[in-house]
């Protein structure tokens, strides 16, 4: 994930990331429930920490991440409060705070993730340059076309060797993994 911020239109040198760390953010789960079944409030003290806790994180799991993404947040504001005014590297969210938690995460939860992409626990591709059959839909299809061929050839298949769809999980399965 990059992350660019901005204040006004107007990049930091470093990228911006200083102008939205130091804050105070809160925002409503999308897929995180309390004992109560509510959405669980969400904290965090900067906006890499938001994206984290919505999927942009270093998880081990690699199907669960999101995809790669560039951030741009442009903070408008009619005058910013400039904390060590000389310098413009702090600006006080306090003001805005909930509407970056909030917007913020609303966009990192509309990323998709890679679930289903055929990705490993290992790593992901560099450059996205993986198979394209290294996917369930693809490991489904050939094996149901094969076993359509089989049946047609030998009718006798279908008493002799039936299969329930969880029979059909558990002979590609092996392919797969």
């Amino acid at each position: 994930m990059e992350f660019i911020g901005c204040v006004n239109d107007e990049p930091a040198v470093e990228g911006g990331e200083k102008y939205f760390s130091d804050g105070f953010y809160t925002w409503k789960s999308k897929n995180d429930k309390n004992v109560y079944g509510e959405p669980k409030i969400m904290q965090a003290h900067s906006a890499r920490e938001i994206l984290h806790k919505c999927g942009f994180g270093d998880d081990i799991y690699k199907s669960k991440r999101r995809w790669p993404s560039v951030f741009i947040i442009n903070l408008k504001t009619p005058v910013p409060g400039w904390l060590g005014s000389a310098g413009k590297t702090h600006i006080n969210l306090g003001p805005y705070a909930n509407n970056i938690a909030g917007v913020v995460s609303w966009l990192a939860y509309k990323i998709p993730t890679c679930h289903g992409m055929g990705f490993a626990i290992d790593t992901f591709s560099v450059g996205w340059d993986r198979d394209e059959d290294q996917n369930a839909t693809e490991y489904l299809r050939r094996f149901l076309r094969k076993r359509r061929a089989a049946i047609e050839a030998n009718p006798y298949l279908m008493i002799t060797d039936r299969i329930t769809q969880s029979g059909v999980w558990y002979r590609i399965r092996p392919k797969m993994v």
